[in-house]
């Protein structure tokens, strides 16, 4: 199985959106992988923002039902890993 293009932008608008308010410039879907065997949709996003990443951090909050929701009945029975890489060097 594999995520559509389309359903790819839906997610990078998604996840922008919510992480929007702690000053993101923008979000690249660096890669989806999908698990049929452990029911996993891994996706790793890279993240261009301007905060430290513990304010980004609180943006994280409710991100995975909004991935969720996005990726709709089709994918309901799959969980999403969310793994973002930061530009920012700054430890949490």
């Amino acid at each position: 199985m594999e995520i559509e293009r389309a359903l790819k932008a839906e997610l990078e608008a998604v996840i922008l959106m919510r992480l929007g308010d702690q000053n993101v410039r923008s979000v690249d879907l660096d890669s989806i992988e999908v698990s049929e065997e452990n029911f996993e949709i891994r996706i790793t996003v890279f993240v261009k923002e301007e905060a430290d990443p513990r304010e980004l951090a609180q943006g994280y909050f409710g991100l995975t039902s909004g991935v969720r929701k996005t990726l709709g009945d089709k994918w309901r029975n799959f969980f999403p890993v969310i793994t973002p890489v930061s530009e920012n060097k700054v430890c949490a």
